[in-house]
C-alpha cells in the first residue's frame, strides 16, 4: 500500500492496471484518502462507475469491498 500512496499518478497507474481509468481529480482524491487514512464517499447518478471505482480501489489496496447503498 505504501507504494500506492506515493503520488496521484501512481494511483492512476495502478488503477489502470486494474482496468479502471481515473481522471486526475479522482486519482488525486483517492491518493489523499489513502494517504490521510480517511474514507472516500462517491456520489453520482446510476451508471457513472461508482461501484467499479470502489472495486478497483479495493483491489489496489488488497482489501474486501463493503458496498453500502443509501436511498433518499
Amino acid at each position: 500500500v505504501d507504494t500506492v500512496a506515493i503520488s496521484p499518478e501512481a494511483v492512476a497507474s495502478r488503477l489502470a492496471a486494474s482496468r479502471y481509468l481515473a481522471d486526475e481529480s479522482l486519482a488525486t482524491a483517492i491518493f489523499l484518502a489513502i494517504r490521510l487514512g480517511k474514507p472516500l464517499l462517491l456520489e453520482g447518478a446510476p451508471g457513472v462507475g461508482k461501484t467499479e471505482a470502489a472495486k478497483a480501489i479495493a483491489e489496489l489496496l488488497g482489501r474486501d469491498l463493503v458496498r453500502l447503498q443509501c436511498y433518499e
